[in-house]
């Protein structure tokens, strides 16, 4: 440190190097100046960006990325049945790693790589302190590209959140054993985070989320539930896809008119 008016290595008045009177200890005790506040991020409630109205809230940042476009959205899952919770990570993978209308599975992973730097979902949980703790659960997408490929891009994720062709058995059962391998080598390798997680799962309902989607009981389902399910083949996989999507239909009874006379979507 270099203080002002003196050599390096030189003591400030409070006994440290650097003290009040360095120029390292001015920069962290001034306040910032406007410019810098306004490179901070914004809020555009009710408008897009482009003057368009929008009842979705925007919070943009505009600085220096080399010309790289970052976008993450966000939807309030929090609706979602209790029974369907052990699904959403599973449906959140599904969105890109399954068929869509428009193209198949490797289609659309070779259309990710070449318009964006990185596509995909997952949910998360958020507690906020001013609401009084309350949480929030979320489905989410993570997108970032080249700025001039925005247009692309956003295209292709709306194709994977809204065309999604969720009736792949084979991949879907793929997923499956997948990801019953990698939670049983997490039990083996950090049992004691499962543990925890299972404890805390009884304290708050941001606890409760967390064991029934990532922790023992999580895994529990998977063994119990969807493995039979998916190694049974046949009508059992397309059962569970549309169980996460939230749909009537039963394995015994998949193609059965609701009373109305339509049959079930």
């Amino acid at each position: 440190w270099e203080k002002e008016g003196g050599g390096r290595g030189t003591t400030g008045k409070d006994g440290c190097d650097g003290g009040g009177d360095s120029v390292f200890g001015r920069a962290v005790l001034e306040p910032d100046q406007e410019l810098a506040f306004a490179r901070g991020p914004s809020v555009l409630d009710g408008d897009d960006g482009n003057g368009n109205e929008s009842s979705a809230l925007v919070l943009t940042h505009d600085i220096f990325t080399n010309d790289i476009a970052y976008l993450d959205i966000y939807f309030d899952a929090m609706a979602l049945p209790p029974r369907l919770l052990p699904l959403l990570p599973l449906f959140c993978a599904s969105l890109t790693q399954m068929p869509t209308a428009r193209r198949g599975f490797v289609e659309l992973t070779e259309a990710i790589g070449a318009k964006t730097g990185g596509l995909g979902f997952s949910h998360s949980l958020y507690t906020h302190a001013e609401e009084g703790g309350r949480t929030r659960l979320l489905v989410g997408g993570g997108l970032k590209c080249m700025a001039s490929g925005v247009a692309s891009a956003l295209a292709l994720m709306k194709e994977a959140l809204v065309e999604g062709k969720l009736d792949d058995r084979e991949r879907f059962a793929q997923m499956v054993q997948e990801t019953r391998t990698k939670l049983e080598s997490g039990v083996a390798n950090s049992g004691h985070s499962y543990a925890m997680t299972r404890l805390l799962a009884q304290r708050s309902l941001d606890g409760y989320i967390k064991e029934a989607t990532r922790g023992v009981s999580y895994l529990d389902f998977i063994r119990s539930n969807l493995t039979p399910r998916v190694e049974g083949g046949g009508e059992e996989v397309v059962v569970v896809i549309k169980d996460a999507t939230g749909s009537t239909s039963t394995s015994n009874n998949n193609n059965n008119n609701n009373s109305d006379g339509n049959s079930n979507k």
